[in-house]
Formats: C-alpha cells, structure tokens, sequence
C-alpha cells in the first residue's frame, strides 16, 4: 500500500520550533517527526511513499538526501509552493495523479506513531478506516459519532456536543473513497477555493458510504500540533 504524508504547513502553533525548519522536521526526543513516521511505515513493509511539502521544502529535500536510512523507499516529492494560503485540502488535490484510483495510507506530518499502531491499522478488516481519540479535549477538532459497530454516523468540527472522540491524522482508504475525495474536492478547486481541510470532505461521505473507526487512544500515538503537544510527548511519549 502506497503513504501520503501531508507536511505543506507552516506549524505556526509550534512557535519558535519551525521557525527554521517544517513541522514535519521538529524533533521529538531527538528524532526528527518525519523519522519516526518512515520508521514505522518500513517496518510495515511500506515503501512507497508521497510526500507533499511546501514550508521549507527544501529542509526536508536536504535531510531525505543526506540519510541513507530511507534507502529503500521510493519518494514522490510534491511541492505545494501556495502553502501559505491554502489548506491539506490543497495539497492532497496537487497528489491526485498518484493516488486516483488506488488505496492508500494517509499521514498528517505532525502525528507521532510507531510500527504497533500502523500494524493495526493495516489489520482493521474495514477498507476505510479513521483513526479517532477518545481521550483527549476535541475543542476545534474533527469530532465523531460511532454506532455500535464504530462505524462513523456523523462527523463535524463545531456542531456535535456529545461526541465519541475526535479525529487524528492517520486513517486508511480504499480506491473508492480516494476517488471520491478527489471529486468532491474538484468541486472547490474549479472554482478557486484552496483552502478546505482534506479530512473535512468526509463530513459529507460519512452519511452515504461506510467509514469506520479505529481507536488509538490506547496506542502511544499523539498529534504534535501545539507547544504544549510537543512538552508532553517529551515528558511522556515513547516512540522507539
């Protein structure tokens, strides 16, 4: 199964940390974010990977080319260079000739995980799957409700005030789902929007195809997306 790794951001809650270098380059314990994602997507078997940059693209050019780690894996370099004015939406659209009509793991580049969590990721029997969490404030987030078989009913951002967990950025999608993204998301970019939340679209999908739920909170996975986030996966996290 091919990765999409999303890491066009600016990471601008993230201070002073990407002042110099992308979200997806900070350090977690010493390693690099991006790192830790490849790490655990090779020990998976994963090796072909998208990457879309745009922030500081360059750093991550440099740090791919300088490892020898990642030898085994054939990168596709995507530069999203509007990253400043438009949205994972965006960067997903500028992936489509490498993802229309194919299944495909999807990353956002601020989420800490290891090989366990892509493992049962890649064994949920479902084709479509979204990884929620129940554990942590959903203020502002992605927020689901699940029937009795997690299977996503309703997802929204602001409206649901009982909720089962919210959303992270790691999911797994079929080639039906992939391409009906890409339809929904044409609708905006024809007419010059580039500014939707990839992950948004499927407030939509949820109420015609089925789309189920992975709960990682018993996984050491977090979202580095804060300074705070960052103090606590460094206090608590163990991403070896």
């Amino acid at each position: 199964m091919k990765a999409l790794i999303l890491a066009a951001g600016m990471g601008t809650r993230l201070k002073e940390h990407t002042t110099n270098i992308p979200k997806c380059l900070v350090p977690v314990k010493g390693r690099p974010i991006l790192e830790i994602q490849l790490d655990a997507l090779l020990a998976n078997g994963i090796t072909e990977v998208v990457l879309v940059t745009g922030y500081k693209s360059e750093k991550i050019v440099e740090f791919l080319g300088a490892s020898t780690k990642f030898k085994d894996i054939n990168f596709t370099l995507i530069e999203n260079k509007e990253y400043a004015t438009s949205n994972s939406g965006y960067s997903f659209w500028l992936a489509r000739e490498e993802l229309r009509d194919k299944p495909y793991l999807h990353l956002n580049c601020d989420i800490i995980i290891n090989s366990e969590v892509i493992a049962a990721l890649l064994k949920k029997p479902h084709q479509d799957v979204l990884s929620i969490d129940r554990g942590e404030n959903a203020e502002s987030m992605e927020k689901v409700i699940l029937d009795e078989q997690n299977k996503i009913i309703a997802m929204e951002k602001y409206d649901l005030s009982v909720y089962s967990g919210k959303v992270v950025g790691l999911a797994k999608f079929s080639a039906t789902t992939t391409n009906w993204i890409l339809g929904h998301l044409a609708r905006y970019i024809n007419a010059g929007e580039k500014n939707q939340n990839c992950f948004g679209m499927l407030r939509h999908y949820v109420h015609s195809q089925d789309l189920y739920a992975f709960e990682i909170t018993n996984f050491n996975v977090n979202e580095i997306n804060t300074v705070a986030g960052l103090d606590k996966v460094h206090n608590e996290g163990n991403y070896i």
